[in-house]
């Protein structure tokens, strides 16, 4: 089954209302078969392996968004 994704990944606080994040966007991503979801203590598990594709309309595979505290990097 194919379908988007976005993870996004907050972290500490910057400033303000602004948060340390990494969002990831993939407009086509294929899911592949996934393990029976089970329970472990109070939360229910459920892995699901899937694979980002480049998506023609979008022009990427994955597209990454990225705040920080950082101006800039130097190698």
């Amino acid at each position: 089954t194919e379908k988007a994704m976005i993870i996004t990944i907050t972290g500490a606080l910057i400033s303000g209302s602004t948060y340390h994040k990494l969002v990831l966007r993939m407009p086509r991503v294929e899911f592949m078969t996934s393990e029976r979801p089970y329970e472990a203590g109070n939360i229910i598990v459920e892995n699901a392996a899937w694979e980002a594709m480049y998506d023609d309309d979008y022009g990427y595979m994955v597209q990454a968004e990225l705040t920080n505290s950082k101006e800039n990097y130097t190698e």
